[in-house]
């Protein structure tokens, strides 16, 4: 049976991705700052507050930039506030919150499950998190979704993630270098990936917190190691001797959740998703 989707935010990779995906089953309306800035009540209150349809909300919004600004954690507290204080309950059948693995902080406790402690490591984290407990108190648990995302990558992401500015460099400079001993690990979330995971989360009438990850973990060290293979070139790769003035690694190790288990739920593996990059910007 057909959706109704709203999705808020329109410029993020999965974002798009999202998009292209699900408007070839289903109506969608996505608006984004131009269509409605969220930091304005009014407007959301005309927007949110009048659907005509039911819909499921899918909610990308959020800023990014400068992680640590005090004015940007409140600009995204207030758009999440407007949101749920606008919202006609009645016309939602369910809400998809976009967080972030961010709110488990730098040292997470390993493995790491959706039951861990919470201990943001910058006020971005802290900002996701929130907003989940803001949405929690307005919507009931079977109508809330709260997913929280990896390194997002792919090709289209403007050299952002992680792993794109690593292509990016090998591409200008021949060269990568690495901020800490490349020990560190990240789990990582190939952005063609997402929209089919959330498809069938949805069809599962999956509610609560998921962190969506492989529950496969890989170095930065490594992950440089197979961009510098994949070029066929001779890239040069160079660490710092510190991690940070602790001397601290930080791991990022999940314990996948048993709903994601599932074979229909499958992850791209790191070597194929770079390799999947590399060659469409060959292209």
């Amino acid at each position: 049976m057909n959706k109704n989707f709203l999705i808020l935010g329109r410029n993020s990779l999965i974002s798009k991705k999202t998009v292209n995906y699900l408007k070839k089953k289903n109506f969608v309306k996505v608006l984004g700052s131009n269509d409605c800035n969220l930091l304005k009540k009014k407007e959301v209150k005309k927007l949110l507050g009048n659907l005509k349809k039911k819909y499921v909300l899918i909610i990308f919004s959020f800023i990014t930039k400068n992680k640590n600004s005090k004015s940007i954690f409140s600009k995204n507290l207030k758009m999440m506030k407007n949101v749920v204080e606008s919202l006609d309950i009645n016309k939602i059948n369910k809400i998809i919150f976009i967080s972030s693995v961010e709110v488990y902080g730098q040292i997470p406790q390993n493995p790491i499950l959706e039951s861990n402690k919470i201990n943001p490591r910058n006020l971005y984290g802290l900002a996701k998190y929130a907003c989940e407990q803001i949405l929690s108190l307005k919507v009931s648990s079977k109508k809330l979704l709260v997913l929280r995302l990896p390194g997002i990558y792919g090709y289209g992401d403007r050299f952002d993630s992680v792993i794109g500015k690593f292509i990016n460099s090998s591409i200008k400079f021949k060269k990568i270098e690495i901020n800490s001993t490349g020990e560190d690990k990240r789990n990582f979330l190939y952005a063609d990936d997402f929209p089919r995971i959330l498809n069938n989360l949805l069809i599962d009438n999956v509610s609560g917190v998921i962190n969506v990850v492989s529950g496969k973990s890989r170095s930065i060290k490594y992950v440089s190691e197979i961009i510098s293979r994949y070029f066929k070139r001779n890239i040069v790769i160079s660490f710092k001797k510190k991690n940070n003035s602790l001397g601290i690694i930080s791991k990022f190790e999940f314990k996948k959740n048993k709903i994601l288990r599932n074979k229909k739920y499958y992850f791209t593996n790191i070597e194929k998703g770079i390799y999947k990059y590399i060659s469409q910007i060959k292209k």
